[in-house]
């Protein structure tokens, strides 16, 4: 019996080795996290800015922007959108984070946000939460842009945990429409920012959290 022939077969893989080896491109390294931090960060300090122009806020529209707590809600939320943004930058390197606990570190400002309202809540007598659905509005939708540009700079690494990468992105939309809100906002009551700051910036990150898995699909 005459053994199979094997030559057109073998040719075809051959043909096809040849074919992708024609179409292949080098993969690009990725730049360092922190030079892709500050990338972001550029864009989104550009775009705040502009945000700002358009809802003029300048200084003397701020000038009722005063009190400790104010400005340690601030700090807090400047704290959570930088280490939102590189916590995200980092996540998005495989074995990059050496310490996986810090990848919490963007939701431990997010708490401490939500608890230095609370305090100036028990602090501050006759605390009422008002109308706020401008500042809800706000909260939840000017932030998108950066929180977008975020995920989508980490999609182009290689993202292994997609719902904690989601789940910063959002937070960090979430955080910098509040922290326009706050500046943009005549009413500092703490139960006020607390209801329509707070509120919504916990649903944009959870919103991250589960509608960014498949965003985040990395290419």
């Amino acid at each position: 019996m005459n053994a199979p022939n094997t030559e057109p077969d073998t040719q075809r893989t051959d043909d096809l080795i040849r074919e992708l080896s024609a179409s292949s491109q080098p993969v690009e390294r990725l730049p360092n996290p922190w030079i892709r931090l500050l990338y972001w960060i550029a864009g989104s300090v550009i775009y705040a800015c502009g945000v700002a122009y358009f809802l003029n806020i300048t200084p003397s529209s701020c000038s009722h922007a005063t009190g400790t707590w104010f400005w340690s809600c601030t700090a807090v939320l400047a704290a959570m959108l930088i280490s939102g943004g590189a916590m995200a930058m980092m996540l998005s390197i495989p074995g990059w984070l050496k310490r996986p606990g810090l990848g919490w570190l963007p939701v431990v400002f997010f708490v401490g946000w939500i608890v230095v309202l609370m305090t100036a809540w028990s602090l501050v007598p006759g605390c009422q939460a008002g109308s706020g659905k401008s500042c809800a509005t706000e909260t939840g939708l000017l932030g998108i842009p950066p929180g977008l540009l975020l995920a989508w700079m980490v999609r182009k690494g290689a993202p292994v945990n997609r719902v904690p990468s989601g789940m910063i992105c959002g937070l960090v939309a979430g955080a910098f429409g509040a922290l326009i809100a706050q500046f943009s906002c005549s009413n500092l009551d703490p139960l006020h920012m607390l209801v329509w700051h707070g509120i919504p910036a916990g649903a944009v990150t959870l919103a991250g959290a589960f509608g960014l898995r498949k965003v985040l699909s990395f290419s």
